[in-house]
């Protein structure tokens, strides 16, 4: 499920931190992909390991929760399953970060940093 809105108590929280204390093998990884679809678009794929999407409302463990999908520093989206769809991208350059955070809110992070990547992504006018 993918929230296109996020809450005003999620966005208050976006920036609240919380340490990961696990093994370095059991660390969660993050990446993502921007692509057009021509059925729906513009879609962002977020891929983890050692991380699991939970539905809202869900009891959830140490690494559970929701990715955040920022476009160009705007909170645009929160996923529960990885999948984002935008109805439409403009021409030029757009930077998207995706974070991970808990089902609080608040954004996990590992060694201190958070738990996040930026790609930029060019469009090229039609």
């Amino acid at each position: 499920q993918t929230y296109q809105h996020a809450s005003e108590e999620a966005l208050a929280r976006a920036d609240e931190q919380v340490p990961f204390t696990l093994p370095e093998s059991d660390e969660p990884t993050l990446a993502f992909e921007v692509r057009f679809d021509r059925s729906t678009a513009w879609v962002i794929d977020v891929d983890t390991t050692n991380f699991t999407f939970v539905q809202p409302g869900t009891s959830a463990d140490v690494v559970d929760g929701y990715a955040y999908i920022f476009q160009d520093d705007v909170l645009i989206g929160i996923t529960s399953n990885g999948v984002h769809q935008l109805s439409d991208l403009p021409p030029g350059d757009h930077t998207f970060t995706v974070s991970l955070h808990t089902v609080d809110g608040a954004q996990y992070t590992l060694d201190g940093e958070p738990l996040s990547v930026t790609e930029t992504v060019t469009v090229d006018p039609t």
